[in-house]
């Protein structure tokens, strides 16, 4: 977290070396999947139109969510104080979809939002259209070791079956979900 003595105009540079810090030299991006042919098909859905969100209580505080993805993630941070998060990013293509990267990340505190989360995507060095997001656990945070387990075995199971996709929170690039219909 940002201490009180950060100067608002500084809080951005201090996000990032803090992220920066936290991520130390590990590679956060890992292992490339294989594409079987045809598991699934692609439907935008509609977001609600922000002016119509809900407001949720975070903290004290009424907060209007910019995404879909802030709206989740204030659920998760509801049922604890942090969790870790399991993230594949996914292709589309007028076949299917398709698996690009996977990794998982540690989510602690209030400071994360979509634009921050997607740069870090983006630092992925690959093209993705969608993002599939899960809960590694409902203990919260979990130990790295156990993080690259389950998510080694979600790849595994996504390579399989991509109708998997729905039971996490599947989102476009701009953080609003989409619906994954049978083929």
């Amino acid at each position: 977290m940002l201490r009180n003595s950060i100067l608002p105009e500084h809080q951005a540079a201090a996000k990032r070396l803090m992220l920066q810090a936290m991520e130390g030299n590990q590679t956060w991006w890992f292992g490339r999947t294989s594409n079987p042919v045809g598991a699934a098909s692609l439907s935008r859905v509609g977001s609600t139109p922000i002016p119509f969100r809900h407001m949720f209580q975070i903290t004290g505080s009424m907060t209007e969510h910019a995404t879909d993805f802030d709206e989740w993630l204030a659920k998760c941070m509801a049922d604890s104080e942090g969790f870790t998060m399991l993230v594949v990013l996914i292709g589309m293509e007028h076949s299917g979809v398709k698996l690009l990267r996977s990794a998982y990340l540690h989510v602690i505190g209030d400071e994360l939002d979509w634009p921050t989360l997607a740069a870090h995507l983006d630092g992925a060095r690959v093209e993705w259209d969608a993002v599939a997001l899960f809960r590694a656990g409902v203990e919260g945070l979990i130990a790295d070791d156990i993080a690259k387990k389950r998510l080694d075995s979600l790849v595994k199971a996504l390579q399989g079956d991509r109708t998997i996709i729905r039971d996490g929170e599947f989102l476009n690039r701009n953080g609003l979900r989409l619906r994954l219909d049978d083929a």
